[in-house]
């Protein structure tokens, strides 16, 4: 199975603190595709291997994600889009793919 990896850099001004990284991607239907959750350094850098087999070309995504301390309440949590390239290419703002 191919697979591409999200890099996700994690910042804090309390290094050295673990914290949970929770990430889910859905489709348009609202199907779950990729879930991740783990506890992860305050000042992390990590790469998710996320399978490329569960994409289509031109389709939209959403990502998920929660940032909380271990026993604590929720950091900050949100959601970002995301469109699969047609055709690899040039970049372009307007269509922002990956």
């Amino acid at each position: 199975m191919a697979g591409t990896s999200f890099r996700i850099q994690i910042l804090s001004p309390s290094p050295g603190n673990l914290i949970k990284l929770q990430l889910a991607i859905i489709d348009e239907s609202k199907n779950i595709l990729f879930q991740y959750a783990g506890n992860v350094d305050s000042n992390a850098s990590l790469s998710i291997a996320v399978p490329t087999d569960k994409f289509s070309k031109g389709s939209y995504y959403r990502v998920y994600y929660r940032v909380s301390a271990l026993g604590a309440p929720i950091i900050f949590e949100g959601h970002s889009n995301f469109l699969i390239c047609k055709q690899i290419g040039p970049l372009n703002i307007d269509t922002d793919c990956l």
